[in-house]
């Protein structure tokens, strides 16, 4: 019996010892599941609704002015000033229907635009599912166009920057005159500059064509740089010292007045105009180059609409 007792304890010690063991061992858990996901069935569709459209019979007109290259926004203010929208209102139309634009392109460099757009105002009334049979009609008679080209309204070009430039002014022509006038009659288009000038003084004679560029950074100030092509001629005058042979003398140095004669062909240019308006005072610098140098400067007033 008493070993039977031992037996029994020593049994019942070795469990917990081993159990104690385990317990202090981290536990590892792992889960699973066999959830799965499916698309709700049947499929939800959003049903197309439609309106009416409840014309006024009665035109109105709408206008706005700005520069030319705002005429996106120009037309949308013109709508907004025929639907009397201009201060938002609920009682005012909702859209336009039956437009006609017109464009009024004005100014010295044509870039002023005034957009009339004239219509029928209308308002959505009777909003309402679309059925079946509105579904079916619609696809039938759809435009086949984007709705921004169907709704699209055409836009004129760009116009042309033309205008003209005429100047007088007076000219100096170091080393060769102190004192001189010049002529220039030409044309603007777009940024492009051409020009015919005649001019002389004292001592020299000549004229050309120009090309160039024009430049405006700011309202008073306009620049051309370029360069010009034609016939030029200087005169100096003064006295000279040549040499002359004698077989009794020998060599002999003497001293005449006489005239040279020098010619060009062309160079660059700058002109730089200030003023507003038409009427700008002119200052030019040309250099002409040929069997001479030569530095025509110039200033006078000068007729070149502005770009701005």
């Amino acid at each position: 019996m008493k070993k039977l007792c031992f037996a029994f304890i020593v049994g019942v010690a070795f469990c917990v010892i081993v159990g104690c063991s385990y317990s202090a061992q981290s536990i590892r858990v792992m889960k699973s599941n066999d959830l799965q996901s499916k698309e709700f069935e049947p499929a939800i569709y959003t049903v197309p609704t439609l309106a009416d459209l409840k014309v006024d019979p009665q035109k109105v007109m709408g206008q706005a002015s700005g520069s030319y290259s705002e005429i996106s926004g120009l037309k949308k203010e013109a709508i907004t000033n025929a639907l009397g929208q201009d201060t938002p209102s609920v009682n005012k139309p909702d859209v336009l229907v039956g437009t006609n634009f017109f464009y009024e392109i004005s100014g010295d460099s044509l870039k002023s635009l005034k957009v009339t757009v004239m219509g029928y105002p209308a308002r959505y009334v009777n909003f309402r599912p679309a059925t079946e049979s509105d579904t079916a009609f619609l696809k039938f008679n759809s435009p086949t166009k984007k709705d921004d080209e169907f709704y699209s309204v055409s836009i004129p070009s760009a116009p042309d920057e033309k205008s003209r430039y005429f100047s007088m002014k007076f000219q100096a022509t170091p080393p060769f005159s102190g004192a001189g006038g010049n002529i220039e009659a030409g044309i603007f288009k777009n940024n492009f500059f051409f020009s015919s000038d005649f001019g002389g003084g004292n001592n020299n004679l000549g004229g050309g064509f120009s090309f160039g560029g024009r430049i405006q950074p700011i309202s008073w100030l306009q620049i051309i740089p370029g360069g010009t092509t034609g016939f030029w001629a200087f005169f100096k005058y003064g006295y000279e010292t040549y040499n002359d042979y004698d077989s009794y003398y020998g060599y002999n140095s003497h001293e005449r007045y006489g005239r040279n004669e020098y010619f060009a062909w062309g160079g660059p240019f700058v002109k730089l105009l200030f003023g507003k308006g038409k009427f700008w005072g002119e200052v030019c610098d040309r250099v002409l180059f040929g069997t001479a140098f030569a530095n025509q400067i110039m200033f006078g007033f000068t007729y070149a609409p502005s770009k701005k």
